[in-house]
């Protein structure tokens, strides 16, 4: 369990190839608080309708519904 770090997950997976790595709730709801403003620039209510849908899908394990739906979207911006 991890938090999301890509040198964290290098270091897993050079010692433990075979392990399951994981981001931790609050890693993972970190990351949906860093995703909001690129997805809905400028737009604060928006932002924080889509982070209480996306965490409602990570606390309870729908998280390849939110990947399909991120997917969905394509890139907005570059980054």
């Amino acid at each position: 369990m991890g938090d999301g770090a890509v040198w964290i997950w290098n270091i897993g997976e050079q010692h433990f190839p075979a392990a399951v790595q994981i981001v931790d709730l609050y890693h993972a709801r970190e990351h949906l608080w860093n995703l909001a403003p690129k997805l809905y620039p400028n737009d604060a209510a928006r932002q924080k309708r889509w982070i209480m849908a996306a965490r409602d899908k990570v606390d309870n394990g729908r998280i390849e519904s939110l990947l399909a739906s991120l997917r969905a979207r394509g890139p907005a911006t570059p980054e």
